[in-house]
């Protein structure tokens, strides 16, 4: 009545009935190529070993869901990315990226700056999706993690 709503996190602790009660909440059906809620709680509990987390990235879980379940249809492929961080003793890290995708079979290739590398890598990701996707312009990354996963 006053806004709460529940949050069903998925982690390594998690179980079947969690995964079951997300893909649901997702718009995910489960089972339909053998990857059933038991199978895709060992995946998870596997990659978060290796150090990946779910907990608090609907969006990544969402797609792994439909990557193991064959629903998967990518909005655009990554071709090729290349980032150059420069950094002089009188001024800041900046760095540059350039990125090569495709959408629907027509390549762009792109390049932009950044703060960072992630930030440079967003600003040419998004430079490149603009004219296929205008509404990213609404969006913003305001929040990331980077890990080095082996």
């Amino acid at each position: 009545m006053v806004g709460n709503k529940r949050r069903v996190l998925v982690s390594d602790l998690s179980g079947k009935s969690n995964i079951e009660y997300k893909a649901k909440e997702l718009g995910i059906e489960l089972g339909t190529n053998g990857y059933d809620s038991r199978k895709i709680v060992s995946e998870i509990k596997r990659m978060e070993q290796e150090g990946y987390q779910f907990d608090m990235a609907d969006a990544s879980f969402k797609i792994l869901l439909e990557k193991f379940t064959d629903q998967y249809q990518p909005l655009f492929e990554l071709k090729s990315f290349r980032v150059h961080i420069e950094k002089d003793a009188d001024r800041p890290c900046t760095a540059h990226a350039t990125i090569k995708i495709s959408v629907g079979g027509k390549e762009e290739i792109t390049a932009a700056e950044g703060d960072g590398p992630v930030s440079a890598l967003d600003n040419a990701l998004r430079k490149a999706l603009d004219k296929f996707y205008p509404e990213l312009a609404a969006m913003r990354l305001i929040d990331f993690k980077v890990r080095v996963i082996g």
